[in-house]
């Protein structure tokens, strides 16, 4: 608050200290910045909550699990069933509902915008985004920098090592990003946002590499692809956020999924 009011003195600091009362507070630049990854998990969705299946393992791997469980059940209310992920990008990157039935990154949106990568870059974090899919996909090669990151990392800054039928594996995807976080301490404090590919529609995957490790019951081939998927990319997931804690205990690491499938 004090930071928007730097040059309109509409309240001073005597004021919002009146306010606050003893609770600890600071200007927002003040303090430790810590590294913030925030992930969109392609289509992740609870296979469980089908009561008329059964699986004969956990879709996701029990790390994935024991996470879940910890956040007490807690959900996200998506703005599309099925498709649209850039529209659950957009309410998650600018705290804004995505009211139309197209997606706002291709219709609406056409200036800056004061969305989280463009607050945080005030406060002096590297933002990037990162999505190993065409730049051009639901115009986010325009639209990550209308809502403020400074670089966006499309397929072509990717090697496409390692590819589940129509899009680079996840677990090749987590890796590479990984590799290019490393860095000195006391660097500047980066917003790393990830956008996650390989457990998208039509859920096919390289099966020699990748082969089934559960079954459905009663059989499903579209289940059995969506759930084996599932296991994989959520495994892909959690060996990078052990990499991710490992080199620094205090990063903040969010996750979502972006619709059903």
């Amino acid at each position: 608050m004090l930071s928007e009011n730097v040059g309109r003195r509409v309240v001073g600091r005597d004021a919002v200290a009146a306010i606050v009362g003893e609770s600890r507070w600071s200007l927002a630049q003040q303090g430790t910045r810590r590294n913030i990854h925030l992930v969109l998990l392609e289509t992740f969705w609870d296979p469980a909550r089908l009561k008329n299946f059964r699986f004969s393992e956990d879709p996701f791997d029990p790390r994935f699990r024991a996470w879940m469980d910890a956040s007490r059940g807690a959900m996200a209310l998506t703005p599309h069933f099925g498709h649209l992920t850039a529209n659950a990008e957009f309410e998650a990157l600018c705290g804004l509902p995505a009211t139309e039935g197209g997606a706002i990154f291709v219709n609406s949106l056409r200036n800056p915008m004061p969305c989280l990568p463009r607050i945080l870059g005030t406060m002096g974090y590297e933002t990037q985004a990162s999505h190993a899919n065409t730049a051009g996909s639901w115009s986010r090669d325009r639209a990550y920098d209308l809502v403020g990151f400074s670089r966006f990392n499309a397929a072509s800054s990717f090697e496409i090592d390692d590819v589940d039928e129509l899009f680079l594996a996840d677990a090749s995807f987590y890796r590479q990003n990984a590799a290019a976080l490393e860095r000195p301490a006391g660097a500047q404090p980066v917003f790393n946002y990830l956008v996650s590919l390989s457990s998208h529609w039509p859920y096919r995957r390289d099966k020699q590499a990748r082969p089934d490790v559960l079954a459905v019951s009663p059989e499903s081939a579209d289940l059995v692809d969506f759930a084996n998927g599932l296991r994989y990319s959520s495994t892909a997931f959690a060996d990078w956020v052990e990499q991710i804690r490992e080199r620094d205990p205090d990063a903040l690491i969010v996750a979502y999924g972006d619709h059903a499938p």
